[in-house]
């Protein structure tokens, strides 16, 4: 009972009303960005700033690589995001704390499979690289037929990326934050760079990412957060069972689940 009071008393601190703040924004940024790549053709400012990024593609193969290795190597993309969120939790004893840091992470891969069910029920958005009259030059590291038929908007790695950042950026003392948001915003850059996605659908998925986390901070999910995060007290051993395994999740921002999972959808 305790431990519930608490999570309950924690839940009404001033943290709520910049929940409030932040998932407001997201919110009107994830109907802004669907909206324009729903209802409109590519904007003209956009497609600047893509092609403005895009001049350096294809000039420097170290350049190229080292962009293609934080995008395809989990050992330099998730892992560090695994290291700062295992800092996290054990840097945070409190009860409370452990509570909002697991339903964030939860939330922030709950995003993901919600950008998977928009990339399957919004009308087909083409990557840059497959967008005719885009004339996107191919990165060295990049083939023409990557990503082929997947629609992109939103992105669902700047989702998982994003809100992971804010879950990151509140509980973990300030250097290690900047460091944790600082490495969310290069991995959303890189998708772009490597013509992955339009900057639109960055903005889309980081904001929906960010809702879900600010949604996941209200005191009925705090309360369930709670139940499951008291089994780390009282059943120590299958918690931290199942905690690898979400841990293995955030390292390879499970990417095998995914694919099973729209393949399972494309032959429905």
């Amino acid at each position: 009972m305790s431990s519930i009071t608490h999570i309950k008393h924690t839940v009404k601190r001033p943290a709520d009303s910049r929940d409030l703040r932040t998932g407001s924004v997201a919110l009107a940024l994830v109907i802004l960005t669907t909206f324009v790549t729903v209802a409109l053709p590519l904007l003209p400012v956009e497609r600047d700033a893509m092609l403005f990024i895009n001049q350096f593609a294809h000039r420097s193969v170290l350049v190229d690589h080292f962009f293609g290795v934080l995008s395809g190597y989990s050992f330099f993309s998730g892992a560090p995001l695994l290291a700062l969120v295992c800092w996290a939790w054990f840097d945070n004893e409190e009860f409370a704390e452990r509570t909002r840091i697991l339903t964030g992470i939860v939330a922030a891969f709950g995003s993901a499979a919600l950008t998977r069910l928009m990339q399957m029920f919004m009308p087909q958005h083409p990557r840059p690289i497959h967008t005719e009259g885009l004339d996107f030059t191919l990165p060295y590291t990049v083939h023409a037929d990557t990503l082929q038929g997947w629609s992109s908007f939103p992105s669902d790695h700047a989702a998982v990326y994003a809100g992971l950042g804010l879950v990151l950026w509140r509980t973990l003392p300030r250097l290690p934050a900047t460091f944790a948001v600082l490495l969310a915003a290069l991995l959303c850059f890189t998708r772009i760079y490597l013509g992955y996605h339009f900057i639109t659908d960055i903005i889309g998925g980081a904001a929906l990412g960010m809702l879900t986390v600010c949604i996941a901070s209200w005191q009925g999910f705090q309360q369930i957060g709670g139940w499951i995060a008291q089994f780390s007290r009282t059943r120590p051993g299958a918690f931290y069972a199942l905690a690898f395994m979400m841990a293995y999740g955030i390292a390879t921002l499970f990417i095998g689940l995914r694919s099973v999972i729209s393949g399972l959808f494309a032959h429905l």
